[in-house]
């Protein structure tokens, strides 16, 4: 049941991109996996991620990273960061 849902989950994260699958059941992290999980990486960052994301009430793995970029874009804002649109 258990290993059932996980392949679920990983196929999901294929076809959106964020993992390839190799051989033997083998799965690598593609550019765009990576690209989000440095968005999210920043607790902070995360957690207000998902309270906009909850507050929205629907929402797809790329407004996630939007949203994520947002928090991101505010945060080097606030830091006094040049040259961030």
């Amino acid at each position: 049941e258990g290993g059932r849902e996980m392949i679920e989950y990983l196929t999901l994260l294929v076809s959106a991109g964020f993992l390839d699958k190799g051989q033997h059941s083998t799965y690598r992290m593609t550019w765009e996996g990576q690209v989000f999980l440095d968005k999210v990486r920043d607790p902070e960052i995360w957690q207000k991620t998902k309270e906009g994301a909850g507050k929205l009430g629907s929402w797809s793995v790329k407004l996630l990273g939007d949203i994520a970029t947002g928090f991101i874009r505010a945060k080097a804002a606030e830091l006094g960061v040049p040259g961030l649109p």
